[in-house]
């Protein structure tokens, strides 16, 4: 599945590198998941998906120790999500 948005700022960050700009695209959520080069590549995500879910959905949650906040915004979990 692709978000129309992911499209159109990734090929609005690769337009305006190619002219010359600096441009910095950061995935808030989940990794951008692109046919095309992607141009968030080796930034880090903003606020781990999953977490920010379950923060919002679980009282109990919320005052999880920072570590499990931190497993859960694991690179590799959130491509999986």
């Amino acid at each position: 599945m692709y978000c129309g948005n992911c499209l159109r700022d990734n090929a609005l960050v690769a337009a305006w590198r190619r002219l010359g700009h600096e441009a910095l695209m950061v995935p808030l959520y989940l990794p951008i998941t692109l046919d095309e080069p992607d141009q968030s590549a080796g930034t880090p995500i903003f606020f781990g998906g999953i977490s920010v879910y379950l923060r919002q959905k679980s009282a109990l949650f919320r005052n999880a120790p920072a570590w499990m906040h931190d497993l859960l915004a694991s690179p590799r979990l959130l491509k999986w999500a």
